[in-house]
């Protein structure tokens, strides 16, 4: 079975820890490879890349349910850069087969995006128990995060195109970083 593969590289860098009642949330800076960034490559063909450079928290997970085997923050981590990014742009960029280098932002609905992550996680080696865990967890918990940015991000429209291999940001963050790096997993 097809599940998708990621490609290219990123970086993450700790900024910081957001706590809550039952969260406590390390809070990272993703940034892009100028080269070959993180990609997903859907089982249709279709590649999804989330911005270049963005804030993320790499899964909104209760520490109760962190201690179940398999489904720690730092187990999926490239599935989580893309949801976050998905929910907070209501979209992704995204090439189609027949244009694999011309990336342009596509709006996506919530279950699109938590479809999307449920895929990724499977793609990264998420048993069914796993992936559809995860899927349920934003199901259930990620409708306040997804209103939370009901607008569309102002600076990427339906429009824009980006022909670069990495598309600009808004932001640039200087600092050290932790690279990431996945090539042609299945």
């Amino acid at each position: 079975m097809n599940v998708g593969r990621f490609y290219g590289e990123g970086s993450l860098w700790p900024i910081g820890t957001e706590r809550g009642v039952i969260w406590s949330k390390i809070i990272y800076r993703y940034r892009a490879a100028p080269v070959l960034p993180l990609t997903f490559v859907h089982p249709d063909g279709r590649q999804f890349r989330p911005r270049s450079e963005f804030y993320t928290d790499l899964g909104s997970i209760p520490r109760p349910v962190q201690i179940l085997p398999g489904l720690g923050k730092d187990r999926f981590p490239f599935s989580y850069i893309f949801h976050d990014d998905g929910y907070e742009q209501h979209g992704l960029f995204v090439a189609m087969p027949a244009l694999p280098g011309l990336y342009k932002f596509h709006s996506m609905s919530r279950g699109e995006v938590d479809d999307l992550l449920r895929l990724c996680v499977c793609s990264e080696g998420g048993n069914r128990f796993a992936r559809n865990t995860v899927w349920l967890g934003v199901r259930v918990g990620g409708g306040r995060y997804w209103e939370r940015h009901n607008d569309p991000v102002a600076h990427w429209s339906e429009d824009f195109v980006s022909e670069s291999a990495s598309h600009a940001g808004p932001n640039h963050f200087p600092g050290e970083d932790i690279q990431l790096g996945k090539q042609g997993v299945a």
